[in-house]
């Protein structure tokens, strides 16, 4: 979306606003976009705890507290100068859809693991979920490659004030780091198949054991911790 809209970030146009170099266009906020989804997904998946339902103040100081959290994170992109205030309100709308459509229509948080594994070992929803992947990952890579933006009239401003950053940061990072995470998210998917069927063979009687960590063989928490510090290693290295 940002590649398609090609909107600069506020500080390119007045260099008057500039506090630090972050690459990328600016329409919408993905730090609205995924403060807004995340933080008000886990005040929902809290409140689901005795501690806070027996307690309506906790849960309302619960939500006060996050959405304190969503306000300061959309009003830090705008004092950086590197979102609008259009900006921040479409992503913050974006990240709301997506946490109404999993918290309060799928209602994903309230699945137990029996329906949530038979859901991920059902054949028809596994090739229906396939093949949505492979559209919007085709559809990404061709956004990516194919729609360009006129850059040059903020190729000077940029040059001047973030001198550090690859060229292709400044544009265009946020599209390749869109089709890799859509790549990653796509690997843990089929990761989560693969362990349904596990679990299926094994563990069939009790599938609420898989979850369990203290029930796991050593060498699957090695590989598992090894697995994570790779994948934090990466991270570090790419950015």
């Amino acid at each position: 979306m940002k590649i398609c809209y090609g909107a600069p970030r506020p500080f390119w146009i007045d260099n008057s606003l500039f506090v630090n170099c972050d690459g990328g266009y600016a329409n919408p906020s993905g730090h609205s976009y995924v403060s807004t989804a995340a933080y008000l997904t886990l005040a929902a998946i809290l409140t689901q705890f005795d501690f806070f339902r027996k307690r309506i103040y906790m849960q309302i100081l619960l939500y006060i507290l996050f959405l304190g959290l969503i306000i300061a994170i959309l009003l830090s992109r705008l004092y950086l100068g590197v979102h609008t205030i259009n900006q921040i309100l479409y992503g913050g709308l974006l990240g709301f859809a997506l946490y109404f459509l999993f918290v309060h229509i799928i209602r994903m948080h309230k699945m137990t693991s029996d329906m949530f594994f038979i859901i991920f070992t059902d054949k028809t929803i596994i090739i229906i979920l396939a093949s949505i992947q492979a559209i919007i990952l085709a559809v990404s890579l061709l956004v990516y490659f194919l729609v360009q933006n006129r850059t040059n009239i903020y190729d000077i401003s940029l040059k001047k004030l973030c001198p550090e950053i690859p060229y292709y940061r400044k544009f265009n990072n946020d599209g390749l780091v869109g089709c890799l995470s859509f790549i990653t998210l796509i690997g843990s998917y089929y990761g989560l198949i693969f362990l349904a069927f596990i679990s299926k063979r094994t563990n069939s009687n009790n599938l609420d054991a898989v979850m369990n960590w203290n029930q796991a063989r050593w060498l699957h928490k090695l590989l598992i911790f090894l697995l994570f510090f790779v994948f934090v290693f990466l991270l570090f290295w790419y950015c």
